[in-house]
């Protein structure tokens, strides 16, 4: 008798926490559907120009464009005294020949180090705008929390189609916009930068 009145109780205590989950999912179920999705947008354009970590990156990536130029220049001036040298230089002479070989390589270093410089500022940038990214996402959701939002979007509503254009160009810009328009009361823009901001000041993420 006592093992059924154990197994009774057992049972009646499963029951009683299985209706408790399923009260209290119904519960939530329920406020979701009483309460409307609070809704955010973000300019991201804007957001971007208005962070401080940016402007802070443009001053490192000007400052490794000055090192490459300045690389590509050495090159450049040492092409040109090259140059001068062979037309100094008795024509059919081995040494003209040979301050020509130099010359060409010399052309060749100043092509290879130009285009070396310009991927290197290119990787650079793209590696600048992928960690912006990255800080972004994170920050969306952490205002998102902080300010109750259900949802944050990135809105193009205030995006130009410009006059000029082929055809299928302006119809793929007016077929890939998301939002024609929004709200300022809904607009997080200033708030996401203020965060982003305030992060980058105090050196963190």
């Amino acid at each position: 008798m006592k093992r059924n009145g154990m197994l009774t109780a057992l049972l009646v205590a499963l029951v009683a926490t299985t209706a408790l989950a399923q009260w209290r999912a119904e519960a939530r179920r329920v406020a979701m559907q009483s309460r409307p999705s609070v809704v955010a947008v973000v300019d991201i354009q804007r957001v971007i120009n208005g962070l401080d970590e940016l402007k802070d990156r443009e001053r490192d990536l000007e400052n490794l464009g000055a090192q490459l130029k300045a690389r590509v220049e050495s090159i450049d001036k040492k092409v040109a005294d090259a140059k001068s040298a062979v037309e100094l230089l008795p024509a059919e002479s081995p040494e003209r020949r040979a301050k020509q070989d130099e010359l060409r390589r010399l052309l060749l270093d100043l092509r290879i180090e130009a285009e070396w410089a310009q991927q290197r500022i290119d990787e650079k940038r793209g590696e600048i705008y992928a960690r912006l990214f990255r800080k972004i996402h994170d920050a969306c959701g952490r205002l998102a929390k902080q300010a109750g939002y259900d949802m944050v979007i990135s809105s193009d509503s205030a995006a130009e189609i410009p006059q000029g254009g082929s055809e299928q160009n302006i119809r793929g810009m007016i077929v890939s916009r998301r939002i024609f328009y929004t709200s300022e009361s809904v607009d997080a823009t200033n708030d996401l930068v203020q965060m982003l901001n305030n992060d980058h000041k105090m050196g963190a993420r």
